[in-house]
């Protein structure tokens, strides 16, 4: 039998073909509980794919392939339509095998909890009915189990009906305590979940599940267990009857509850004749007679079943035409389960006396009995060949799976591969950068290094410019008040002898010549701090250079020094290409401050061409305090003082440079020369013209 898809939970149990067409038609009239809007939307569709199957049900299988094709519906939603599809054409097989494969993976159960349930009941009904109480049990164990830990509302309410499968398929195989008691928990359990939900629903299930055990297995129990379920199948009636006065119960759902009392009335009446009751029976049948569900085409199919079942076959044979009536409209095809209806036709006759009848639907049983073998293995073929159809699909698309999972794994490999080499390149371009930076850094390193002995010189040259002008102070001051001093004695009317007044004389010489000193060096560091060439540049002899140089600095006849001049007159006639004043100048102030720095010694000039020729090297060589090596550099820096008692500005050495590189030469330290200090200055030497 079928179950509609989407409704709530419908007979599911084996009863008479004619109870179950009824019941079926009842509970598709039925309203579900509402759910999610995807439920909503799986149960729109299972609606159209039942209306459609009603007129014309070939259609629905198109429909439903493009439903997955365009992946509307997932493979599992697909197969439970198609295996509802199915039932209108009676191909069992078909059903069972769909049914199945919506079942196969769980994920049924994960998309639509409530399709889930009522395919495990439609699949256990299914195998029941062929025998296959085994599977039967199997399939229904599974739902049961999951129901038990489901907490969704579909699943408590299916849980009852689900037992009841149970029961029926154990009492099939021979487990009839097991079975026993599985009904009464199933009927509890339903009973219970009333208590829980109070809807209309709810209690529908409560009387289908009670119900279902009356018709199924009534006629197998004795009287007191038969009188007991026909008890509580009236009760539950009840219920239902006190549910549906209720306002918000629609005016269908009321119409379901007095058709399923009238249902209940005929189970009643068909079981107590079954188990000999036939009294009661004829009460209990009297019941149903009075309800309007009677006259219904399917209350004239239960009449039938009912005179059958009390064997009255009066009353069956007259309504037999009727029957037959009813079948045809319904399309019925004459199938192996026809035929059995044809049996009962021929008791009917043979019991009632019309063997002409009896005779005669004998002969239409036999005339039709190899047609029927036909269209059975026909339909068989039919269904056996949607099921191959559909094997092969699914091979292909397992095979196209694998195709497409080797194609997954070579890309997953090569985009794999990829990251790798990504990662080997980026880890090589990280090297390479990190070398860069770390050569940049290096650098910045040195360049901070030198800012910062920049800086240190800065520091170090402000210092020296404070000091500077220190001194610069003290060697102006000091002249000047020495001149003050003697220009008060001058002008005041004092009576000088001569010696006084030649030693004051000779003072106020020494004193402003040395003001007059500082400021050419003054004037001289100006114009040391450029770079540009000297002009004007001459030929002259090395001769008039060392004698202006030491005429200027009468270095002579400094006191506590010994001067000597080191040079033959070759050397002296040796043409220089300078500027003598500057020259002179240079080498004046190498003089002095050897004369400086000699407080007692020897001062030695001497002068030597370089081995190349090109250049003039005048030496100016003391055995005073000398100069570290550290220092080589440093002295020739402005405003630099070694001895910060010392007198001077600083600048000589300085200025002394400056004009030598001005000229195209240079002034040196030779470290190496101890004691006291060794000056080298070079001159450029006239380039004697070609022969």
């Amino acid at each position: 039998m079928k179950m509609t898809s989407h409704r709530v939970l419908h007979l599911t149990i084996p009863v008479p073909a004619l109870l179950l067409a009824a019941l079926l038609l009842l509970a598709a009239a039925c309203t579900r509980q509402d759910g999610e809007s995807k439920d909503d939307f799986y149960t729109a569709l299972s609606d159209r794919i039942q209306e459609t199957g009603a007129t014309h049900p070939d259609d629905n299988f198109d429909f439903i392939d493009s439903l997955e094709r365009e992946k509307v519906v997932p493979p599992c939603v697909a197969d439970y339509f198609r295996a509802n599809a199915h039932y209108p054409l009676q191909q069992y097989r078909a059903v069972e095998f769909y049914s199945k494969k919506a079942l196969s993976d769980g994920s049924l159960h994960h998309e639509w909890p409530s399709a889930y349930y009522i395919c495990s009941r439609n699949l256990a009904n299914n195998l029941q009915a062929k025998g296959d109480h085994e599977g039967a049990l199997t399939y229904a164990m599974a739902a049961y189990e999951k129901a038990q830990d489901d907490p969704l509302p579909d699943a408590k309410l299916n849980a009852p009906g689900l037992l009841l499968f149970i029961s029926i398929s154990q009492y099939a195989l021979g487990k009839t305590a097991e079975s026993e008691l599985h009904v009464e928990q199933a009927y509890r359990q339903s009973l219970e979940y009333t208590q829980v939900d109070t809807s209309f629903n709810a209690y529908y299930h409560f009387v289908v599940n009670t119900l279902s055990v009356l018709t199924t297995m009534g006629s197998n129990y004795t009287a007191e267990q038969a009188q007991r379920w026909i008890s509580r199948a009236e009760e539950a009636a009840a219920m239902l009857e006190r549910v549906a006065d209720r306002e918000e119960v629609s005016q269908m759902d009321r119409e379901l509850t007095h058709t399923t009392a009238a249902i209940i009335s005929y189970s009643k009446a068909r079981v107590l004749a079954l188990i000999g009751r036939q009294q009661q029976a004829d009460e209990a049948f009297r019941d149903f007679m009075a309800t309007s569900y009677a006259q219904t085409p399917n209350g004239i199919v239960s009449q039938y079943n009912y005179y059958y079942a009390a064997e009255k076959w009066p009353e069956a044979m007259a309504l037999m035409p009727q029957v037959d009536s009813i079948k045809a409209r319904r399309g019925h095809l004459l199938t192996l389960e026809n035929l059995k209806t044809l049996h009962s036709q021929y008791t009917i006759y043979q019991q009632a006396g019309r063997h002409d009848k009896a005779v005669e639907t004998a002969r239409y049983l036999i005339e039709n009995i190899d047609t029927v073998v036909r269209r059975q293995h026909q339909s068989v073929a039919d269904e056996l060949a949607v099921i191959f159809e559909t094997r092969q699909q699914d091979r292909k698309i397992a095979e196209q799976q694998l195709v497409i999972s080797h194609q997954r794994m070579l890309a997953f490999a090569i985009v794999m591969l990829l990251c790798v080499l990504f990662f080997v390149l980026f880890t090589l371009h990280n090297r390479k950068a990190a070398k860069k930076a770390l050569r940049e850094n290096k650098k910045l390193q040195k360049a901070y290094q030198k800012l910062t002995e920049a800086n240190e010189r800065a520091e170090v040259s402000s210092k020296m410019k404070t000091a500077f002008i220190q001194q610069i102070s003290h060697e102006i001051r000091t002249p000047l008040n020495i001149l003050s001093g003697f220009a008060q004695i001058v002008t005041a009317d004092y009576r000088l002898d001569d010696a006084t007044r030649k030693d004051a004389s000779m003072r106020i010489m020494e004193n402003t010549k040395r003001i007059t000193e500082v400021v050419n060096q003054m004037l001289e560091l100006s114009e040391a701090s450029t770079e540009t060439a000297v002009e004007n540049l001459t030929d002259m002899p090395l001769a008039d250079i060392l004698h202006k140089a030491i005429d200027e600095t009468q270095i002579e006849h400094a006191p506590n020094v010994s001067f000597r001049l080191d040079a033959d007159e070759t050397t002296k006639a040796t043409l220089l290409h300078t500027h003598q004043r500057r020259a002179a100048r240079a080498l004046s102030l190498l003089l002095d401050n050897a004369r400086k720095f000699t407080p007692k010694g020897e001062v030695t000039l001497t002068a030597t061409p370089t081995p190349d020729g090109r250049m003039m090297a005048i030496a100016v060589e003391d055995t005073g305090i000398g100069v570290s090596q550290k220092e080589a550099e440093h002295i020739f820096e402005e405003f630099v003082q070694l001895d910060e008692y010392s007198e001077g500005t600083g600048i000589g050495l300085t200025v002394a440079r400056s004009f030598a590189r001005r000229l195209g030469g240079d002034v040196v330290l030779d470290t190496a020369h101890t004691p006291g200090a060794r000056f080298i200055l070079t001159l450029p030497i006239t380039k004697k013209e070609k022969a």
